[in-house]
């Protein structure tokens, strides 16, 4: 049974990739955010691939966790890399639609603004709480507030985006692919530690 929930954003030259580590399912809590972090800029992508297959053999996540990432843009890539090394990641393309989709097999897309609303819905009703010092938890607090709904007179769509041009939406983007999940996706395959035996 998947008991933590790993959203990653995967950011571009100008932009961090950030990961979340989500447990679900507990008694108390439905949902804890128990990990955020950003990996440096510049970083080359075997090195980020790395890490995240470091971090999905930590225990307690180890044979235990989902991980959710950002198929949109140079996701794609990041994607196979991690299925190279032995990840059974769930694929969410970022859309500006009006509703999520599965795409098949794990795979989905799902409109920003649902992603965004998803975290919110969950932080406004208590079913999301952060661990206490919690590192970048005050970046990721910054980031959500600057989210801004954006509507667009000629077409009347709604977007979701940061507000602040120094403020990155990364962080918030790791937690909403990691919660949406929870929420609303099905049949995903956890990390399999034998295959990423060759990465030692």
């Amino acid at each position: 049974m998947t008991e933590f929930l790993v959203g990653m954003d995967v950011g571009q030259q100008r932009d961090f990739t950030a990961i979340a580590v989500v447990q679900a399912g507990q008694p108390e809590i439905e949902y804890q955010l128990r990990h955020l972090e950003r990996i440096p800029l510049h970083t080359p992508v075997p090195k980020v691939v790395e890490r995240v297959v470091q971090l999905l053999r930590t225990p307690p996540l180890w044979g235990r966790s989902t991980l959710v990432v950002d198929a949109t843009g140079a996701g794609l890539p990041v994607i196979d890399l991690l299925k190279n090394a032995g990840t059974y990641p769930v694929a969410i393309s970022i859309t500006s639609g009006k509703h999520a989709s599965h795409a098949g097999g794990s795979s989905y897309r799902v409109p920003k603004r649902e992603l965004v609303r998803s975290l919110v819905a969950l932080l406004e009703s208590g079913r999301l709480q952060s661990a206490l010092g919690l590192s970048f938890g005050k970046e990721f607090i910054d980031e959500l507030l600057a989210f801004k709904m954006r509507i667009n007179r000629r077409t009347s769509r709604t977007t979701y985006e940061s507000g602040e041009a120094a403020v990155h939406d990364d962080l918030v983007l790791a937690v909403s692919l990691a919660c949406w999940y929870g929420e609303h996706g099905s049949g995903a395959r956890m990390f399999n530690p034998a295959a990423a035996e060759h990465l030692n």
